[in-house]
């Protein structure tokens, strides 16, 4: 299903008892990071790091992306995007999508995508217009101090009473340097109840 984050700043995509396998969040300075499942056969194996490209096939027809290879829960490929980026335009119609490198591709179905995608746009513009001046509707997240466990989930995970995507950057910042049913602390800028961007990260002894 597709999962809005609480503050429309991210969306992702997942499965039952699996993690997430698409991912699409505002970041800084007017630009958007993007996270999926890197299509390939069983037996392939990648470095971290290591440049790829895969293709998104959607009703706009066919769009090349570069990025690399992230190592996680399995091999994912990330890049950032410009304001204006073909993985946006391809999700607006809500409808199915396809991924695809080399003779390896799977599909994602658009049910409830057109909604979460309006207002993920929504926000990331207006993030925009914060960071570059042109408007005031935007104030800049506090950065809180968040001591508890990191438990983990399939698409939400979280430590103390902060909630974060697990496909997120957050996660993989977090994850980096505290497991499962650890004790975290983390340095964070949150809205709500929600971390928007990790500034630090340590185990707690």
């Amino acid at each position: 299903m597709w999962i809005l984050s609480e503050d429309s700043s991210s969306l992702a995509y997942g499965v039952p008892e699996s993690s997430s396998i698409f991912y699409i969040g505002c970041a800084d300075g007017g630009t958007m990071e993007f996270r999926a499942d890197l299509p390939s056969k069983p037996d392939e194996v990648f470095s971290e790091g290591e440049p790829t490209k895969i293709d998104l096939v959607g009703p706009n027809g066919r769009e090349t992306l570069t990025g690399q290879v992230s190592e996680g829960d399995g091999w994912s490929f990330e890049t950032t995007l410009s304001a204006d980026n073909a993985v946006v335009d391809a999700l607006k119609p809500g409808k199915q999508i396809t991924i695809s490198r080399g003779k390896s591709a799977y599909s994602i179905p658009g049910k409830g995508l057109a909604a979460h995608i309006k207002k993920l746009v929504s926000t990331c513009d207006r993030s925009r217009s914060s960071d570059t001046g042109e408007g005031n509707s935007g104030k800049t997240p506090d950065a809180v101090t968040i001591r508890g466990t990191i438990k983990y989930g399939t698409l939400d995970s979280a430590i103390g009473n902060y909630s974060f995507l697990s496909s997120s950057p957050e996660a993989k910042t977090i994850f980096a340097q505290c497991k499962l049913d650890e004790q975290c602390e983390v340095v964070a800028s949150v809205k709500g109840e929600s971390l928007q961007k990790v500034h630090s990260v340590r185990r707690i002894p």
